[in-house]
This record gives C-alpha cells, sequence and structure tokens, in this order.
C-alpha cells in the first residue's frame, strides 16, 4: 500500500470503507411516532393525492422562487446586476408557468380524465368520444392534447415572460429608486 501525504493528507490514517447504512434509520428515529399518524399529515397527503398535478406545479413554483432564485444571487458572478436580472428571469418564468397551469394545463387534464370516464361508462351505448380510459388510444390522445396544447401556448407564455421581467426586476430590486437618485446627483 502507497502512502501519499500532500499538504497535513495522511492516507494510512484513513478508513477505505465508506459506510452510510446508518444514515436512513437514525432519520426514521429522529421523526416523532406521532407526526406520521397525525390527521392533518393524513388530510394533506390525501389532498396530494387527488391534486398530483397542483401539487407538482406549486412545488415547482416554490423551488424555483425561492431556491432558484438563491442560487443565482449566490452565484460568484461578478455583476450584481447579471445576478439580480437572471433572478427576475427565473422568478417570473416560475410565475407565468404556475399561472398558466392553473388557467390552462390542470382544466384541461381534468377535462380530459372526465371525458375518459364518460367513454368508459358509455362504450355500450355508442359514445362520441371512441377512447376509453386505460387504454394505449386513450393515454396517446391525452398526451397529445394536454403536450399539443403546451406548443400553442408556448409563444404566448414566452410573451408574458419576456414583458414582465423588466418591471420585476425593477420591482424586486428598486431599479428606478437607484436612476433617479444617479441623476439626481
Amino acid at each position: 500500500m502507497r502512502i501519499m501525504k500532500l499538504q497535513g493528507y495522511d492516507s494510512a490514517k484513513q478508513s477505505n470503507s465508506t459506510n452510510f447504512s446508518g444514515a436512513p434509520e437514525k432519520l426514521a428515529q429522529s421523526v416523532p411516532d406521532n407526526f406520521l399518524k397525525s390527521k392533518s399529515i393524513h388530510s394533506f397527503c390525501k389532498m396530494a393525492e387527488k391534486n398530483a398535478s397542483l401539487f407538482d406545479v406549486s412545488f415547482a413554483l416554490i423551488m424555483g422562487t425561492t431556491l432558484g432564485a438563491g442560487g443565482i444571487l449566490a452565484s460568484p458572478i461578478n455583476k450584481k446586476e447579471d445576478k439580480q436580472y437572471m433572478a427576475s428571469q427565473l422568478i417570473m418564468n416560475c410565475l407565468v408557468s404556475f399561472g398558466l397551469s392553473l388557467a390552462v394545463y390542470l382544466p384541461l387534464s381534468k377535462s380530459m380524465a372526465k371525458l375518459g370516464q364518460s367513454a368508459l361508462k358509455n362504450a355500450s351505448k355508442n359514445a362520441k368520444f371512441p377512447y376509453k380510459t386505460g387504454t394505449k388510444e386513450y393515454d396517446s390522445f391525452n398526451y397529445l392534447v394536454n403536450y399539443g396544447s403546451r406548443f400553442i401556448i408556448a409563444p404566448i407564455q414566452s410573451y408574458l415572460i419576456i414583458k414582465g421581467i423588466t418591471p420585476l426586476f425593477k420591482k424586486l430590486f428598486n431599479k428606478n429608486e437607484q436612476t433617479k437618485q444617479g441623476e439626481q446627483k
């Protein structure tokens, strides 16, 4: 075994094995027993199960506007204004995506689910919608409608993001006040 000493590092003292086997058990032991059995957690999980799409876009909004923008602002880019503009762009993208999801995509996916269920109920009555829920044809049609609408709405989404970045940038980082103070000097 070759021993290396680089800047205070002594490999002979280091163990060659890394063991993470105790981590999940320690984490599970740190959660109180009554936490997972509480009624509020149970109702929250039921609501998340019923509205999975809403929770997905809500989680993306929260993560993008907090951790995403914070990560950009904490990045080692030299120009502070560039970081602020990129954070504003990310926040505006999250807000517009969330708004469009609530206004267009979630109602569209719910209507597709209702349409598939009604086709399943009325299969024997010569339904106008030929695809039954759970079939490959229904899944393909559902995918086409849901993601096809995104292509139609993409120019609107881009327009809203581009038009909203500058006002959000000025609002978040008080750029109007700084330019007025710079002109007065």
